[in-house]
């Protein structure tokens, strides 16, 4: 309630208080709103947003546990679990420094004991199951790194390789991309050098393709990491590719008799891999029936 012509506002409750108290209390309300300096305004203003922050964050870390039950009543909490687990590989990738894979068990040994000894508490074993998850996803990444392994190039250095083609690319400029498995080096020769590489060259034999051998003279460097923080990281992608370096290839390449791949799955991905045309005069037959093809339409 707000009187003609004055700033004053009165509360319309307090009129309806027994006897004179209303009208006492209701004149003792008087405010000016001119009083009220701009700094005094903003401290409110800042209040009232730090409590209604306040208020959110509570609503939600209330929130929290009732979603998890609407979401074990429903039976869809193992959906969470790979989620989680992939959140322990992020974590896992995310560190400094390489966890030893004891800790990692050791840690997983712990959270499952304490799972077991808190059978009554059914909110306490949701969490610790949840973290279960996140350390299994660790010691995934840890067993994959130890399962992959590969041995990487320290320094730029040119090598004959002898070598099999295990994937065969044309790239945009009209150079050749090749995945090759390096059977061995000479002249040096790496004693420690990368089971696998990518290189480029300009000019291929015509009949070479997927699974066959080749022999050139290459210029190999080591993986390069990102250019910036945050940005790709091409080692750590070609790490677990199995791919230790890269280069390019010097001169001509010839032809190698050299021994098939005797892995389980090899034959099957070697027919799949040259189903596509990916020798050079496959490549080059196939671009020319395409032409003529839109030539002839």
């Amino acid at each position: 309630m707000e009187g003609p012509g004055t700033k004053t506002r009165t509360s319309e409750r307090l009129f309806f208080l027994p006897g004179k108290a209303g009208k006492e209390i209701a004149t003792q309300t008087v405010s000016d709103e001119r009083g009220i300096s701009n700094e005094d305004r903003s401290a409110v203003t800042l209040r009232e947003r730090a409590r209604s922050a306040r208020s959110q964050v509570r609503a939600t870390l209330l929130a929290v546990p009732t979603a998890f039950s609407d979401e074990i009543s429903r039976g869809t909490l193992f959906m969470l679990l790979p989620v989680f687990a992939g959140t322990g590989a992020i974590f896992y990738f995310s560190l400094p420094a390489e966890p030893q894979l004891s800790a990692i068990l050791s840690g997983l040994t712990v959270i499952i004991g304490c799972r077991a000894w808190a059978a009554a508490r059914p909110m306490i074993r949701l969490v610790l199951l949840l973290a279960i998850a996140v350390v299994a996803g660790m010691l995934f990444a840890k067993l994959e790194t130890v399962r992959v392994n590969t041995r990487m190039l320290g320094s730029e250095v040119t090598t004959r390789i002898v070598g099999r083609v295990t994937a065969l690319t044309k790239d945009a400029t009209g150079g050749w991309r090749l995945t090759m498995d390096v059977m061995s080096t000479t002249r040096p020769e790496l004693h420690y050098g990368p089971d696998r590489i990518v290189i480029s060259a300009r000019a291929l034999p015509r009949a070479l393709k997927i699974g066959d051998g080749l022999a050139g003279l290459v210029r190999l460097r080591p993986q390069s990491g990102p250019m910036r923080p945050g940005n790709y990281d091409f080692a750590f992608y070609n790490f677990y590719r199995g791919i230790g370096a890269n280069g390019f290839l010097l001169g001509k390449a010839e032809m190698v008799s050299v021994s098939a791949d005797s892995g389980p799955t090899a034959a099957l991905l070697m027919t799949i891999a040259n189903i596509r045309p990916s020798s050079p005069s496959e490549f080059c037959a196939t671009l020319k029936v395409s032409r003529e093809t839109s030539r002839h339409r």
